[in-house]
């Protein structure tokens, strides 16, 4: 039976505990997590085997739900919670491994960019390296952006993605922001508009949380486009962030 794991919701965590089931089983569920206030958007989630850790980026009252598919696209709510959420401090969620970031510090992107982490390097430093480091050794992936377009579940594995080199905006963040987040430096995955308003390619960036302000970093365009590139004029219109 599929439960919630509420003990981590202080540290912008919330898990879905699964009984071992089949990834095709696993299919026939999602999870719906919102709060009262429309400042927020509604977020959606597939599971994973074992263990799914989603993000709770905000203090406040949230409703977690658990639907199942009972036929095509109709579902049934299975399970519901309401918690009241208190963060320790409002950047914990950004600092975590959950779904989308699914980091250890065995990960080879973090295990990368710990040989640079010595006591006195600037955070902002950090952040030029792991820039710098997959704008000039990864590609886009662009036979996965036309293989996963329409999969909904789609998910990045990091290992994978630094292995091969390449990766589609999803995943070029998520080993970004991984890296950072394993040594301390907040880091969102923000999922979005690559443009003014929402006829726009959809995409994914970052933003990272240095001298107490949040900071665009968009690593598809570094690896993308060339270095004369006048990347202050491209646009961005946020939907989530992770």
């Amino acid at each position: 039976m599929l439960k919630f794991d509420t003990s981590q919701l202080s540290s912008g965590c919330l898990g879905v505990i699964e009984p071992g089931m089949t990834p095709e089983d696993l299919r026939n569920y999602r999870v719906i997590m919102q709060t009262p206030s429309a400042e927020f958007p509604r977020y959606q989630y597939w599971l994973q085997p074992g263990t799914t850790w989603l993000p709770v980026q905000y203090s406040g009252l949230w409703e977690f739900g658990l639907y199942e598919r009972i036929q095509g696209s109709s579902y049934r709510l299975i399970k519901h919670t309401k918690e009241t959420v208190r963060l320790h401090d409002p950047l914990i969620p950004f600092l975590q491994s959950t779904m989308y970031m699914n980091w250890t510090p065995e990960t080879e992107c973090c295990k990368w960019l710990e040989r640079f982490c010595v006591s006195d390097l600037p955070a902002a430093e950090l952040v030029g390296i792991m820039q710098a480091h997959i704008k000039l050794s990864f590609d886009y992936d662009y036979e996965l952006a036309a293989d996963v377009k329409f999969k909904y579940d789609y998910c990045p594995n990091l290992d994978e993605t630094w292995e091969r080199g390449k990766g589609i905006c999803f995943g070029l963040t998520a080993i970004f922001n991984a890296a950072l987040r394993s040594y301390g430096i907040p880091a969102k995955m923000i999922h979005g508009w690559w443009g003014v308003d929402e006829s726009s390619p959809y995409h994914c960036w970052s933003e990272v949380f240095l001298d107490d302000e949040w900071r665009l970093y968009d690593i598809t365009a570094d690896v993308t486009m060339p270095a004369s590139f006048p990347k202050g004029t491209l646009a961005y219109k946020k939907r989530y962030e992770y």
